[in-house]
């Protein structure tokens, strides 16, 4: 089988140490080394470190394959050849045609992702966790490996969130308002979803699929009575405490009334049953 005529890439290529395995048909086309076999129609190069170059002028793409196993693939862009990406058994890279990185893959299952300015835009970790950012570096969102995610705005306040278990199951999903303010909240657990509007007042709540707004609005009513009485009781017991008298004494006198309001209160709705 005849030899092809050895001739020298264009400079633009031949000072690009590039490697990646964009062909696998082209590759196997290589038996040790020896690029005559290729298919006719193709230009064959070899470079001075030993490496050799496959090139089809009527799609404007070129090969490079290294004797390390490297493999570069370019493309021609404004007449002169620019890498594309390239391959080792470590990973890979692709470029932005300005020549910034794109992507880089590594054998490990680890991804780097770039914008076109050079900035990070994405990290993926070997054991499926990644996050995101804005063109800014801010953090625009994180997912951990079970599945578990949250999101940014670019103020920084949280957007979004997403829990799961061990077992990579939905927990609860909660949104925010870009001030900060909290959206909705939907517990799977309890089966329960409530909804808010930017100041915070209660749009709806549901359980099982059911609207019970009213009665959750009731709920939360007796809640912050409760949880008023045990603030005016502790405030009693500390007056009392600072003019030498029993604490107990005082604050059984002050809340009678508001015990006494309680209990009628439950005495009716028992009746009601």
């Amino acid at each position: 089988m005849t030899k092809p005529e050895i001739k020298r890439l264009p400079q633009q290529a031949d000072d690009v140490t590039g490697l990646n395995i964009i062909d696998k048909r082209l590759e196997c086309h290589v038996p040790d080394g020896d690029i005559s076999a290729l298919a006719s129609g193709m230009k064959t190069y070899r470079y001075p470190d030993g490496s050799y170059g496959v090139e089809d002028d009527s799609r404007d793409w070129l090969v490079r394959y290294y004797p390390n196993q490297k493999i570069g693939f370019y493309s021609k862009i404004n007449g002169n050849y620019q890498l594309v990406s390239e391959e080792t058994l470590e990973g890979s890279r692709c470029y932005y045609d300005n020549g910034q990185i794109k992507e880089e893959r590594f054998s490990d299952g680890t991804r780097y992702e770039y914008f076109e300015s050079g900035n990070l835009m994405k990290e993926i970790s070997s054991d499926g966790s990644a996050k995101e950012y804005y063109q800014s570096g801010k953090l625009r969102s994180e997912i951990s490996s079970n599945g578990s995610f949250r999101s940014y705005y670019e103020n920084g306040h949280i957007s979004h969130e997403s829990l799961r278990d061990d077992h990579c199951r939905k927990i609860k999903i909660s949104g925010w308002y870009e001030n900060g303010q909290l959206e909705y909240e939907k517990d799977f657990l309890t089966d329960t979803s409530v909804q808010w509007d930017e100041k915070s007042h209660l749009i709806s709540h549901s359980t099982n699929g059911i609207d019970d707004t009213k009665e959750y609005l009731k709920k939360l009513a007796i809640k912050k009575v409760a949880e008023r009485q045990v603030a005016k009781s502790e405030k009693l017991r500390k007056d009392a405490q600072k003019k030498g008298e029993k604490p107990e004494r005082i604050v059984v006198k002050k809340l009678a009334p508001i015990q006494k309001a309680l209990e009628i209160k439950k005495a009716k709705k028992e009746i009601l049953k």
